[in-house]
């Protein structure tokens, strides 16, 4: 299945961050839940890699449909430290074009920490 995701690299920045290489199993986990709320892929074996509040948060859109026939903007990513990425998107809803966060933490494995859409309240 070809979505946005798949046609443009993401922006990686390294200005003032951790310039060690990105992790490919966290940038999988960025893209894949990008791609869950966006309706293009599954959200429950997402759950297993994330915290229950970002989960939440995720399943709320896409129980409400709220992305279902959007697109994404610009994706960039960063690694502030060894143990964290942050990666933000533009999704376009309607006429507007709201942002998105998601932060991944890793212990002993990566997880999904937080996930927030701004202007746009979960149900």
């Amino acid at each position: 299945m070809s979505t946005d995701l798949d046609r443009r690299p993401p922006e990686i920045t390294s200005a003032g961050i951790h310039l060690a290489p990105m992790p490919p199993q966290a940038l999988g986990l960025v893209f894949a839940t990008f791609e869950a709320l966006l309706g293009r892929r599954g959200l429950h074996p997402l759950r297993p890699w994330m915290a229950p509040g970002a989960f939440l948060s995720l399943a709320s859109h896409v129980d409400a449909g709220t992305f279902c026939q959007s697109s994404l903007g610009r994706l960039r990513i960063q690694m502030p430290s060894r143990g964290a990425i942050e990666a933000t998107a533009r999704v376009s809803k309607g006429q507007r074009w709201l942002a998105c966060t998601v932060r991944l933490d890793r212990a002993d494995r990566w997880l999904c920490s937080e996930l927030s859409v701004i202007g746009c309240a979960s149900r």
